[in-house]
C-alpha cells in the first residue's frame, strides 16, 4: 500500500467508507479489495459468499442474494468485490467510491 498513499486517490479513499471494486473474473478484485480493506480497517467481502451457498457448487436464488447483501450494505463501512450484475444494485447505490478494473492479472503457467 505505500505505492497507494504516494497518489492523491489515498487521500480520497481514506475517506471513503463504502467501497465497491468491481471487473471481470481474475482482474484482481479480490486482491486488492482484501488489500485495501485491510489497511482502511474495513469489512471486506466477495461477492461470491452472496451467491454461492457451498462455493461454486449450490448457488442462491436472486432474492436470497439480494438480502444477504442488504445486510452488508446497511453498515456504516465495508468493501465488496465481484462481477458486475443486476442484483447488486443497492451496492452501487450505496458504494462512495467504485473502482471498476478492466484487464485481467492472470498469467498463464506454462
Amino acid at each position: 500500500m505505500k505505492l497507494l498513499k504516494k497518489q492523491p486517490l489515498h487521500d480520497k479513499l481514506h475517506k471513503v467508507k463504502r467501497i465497491l471494486v468491481i471487473g471481470d473474473p481474475g482482474s484482481g478484485k479480490n486482491y486488492l479489495g482484501e488489500r485495501l480493506a485491510s489497511h482502511f480497517k474495513i469489512l471486506f467481502k466477495d461477492m461470491d459468499d452472496f451467491i454461492w451457498k457451498r462455493r461454486f457448487n449450490i448457488s442462491r436464488l436472486k432474492p436470497e442474494r439480494k438480502k444477504l447483501l442488504s445486510t452488508v450494505v446497511k453498515k456504516d463501512s465495508w468493501l465488496l468485490a465481484g462481477v458486475p450484475a443486476s442484483w447488486m444494485q443497492s451496492a452501487v447505490v450505496s458504494a462512495q467510491a467504485i473502482i471498476i478494473l478492466k484487464e485481467s492479472l492472470f498469467i498463464e503457467a506454462i
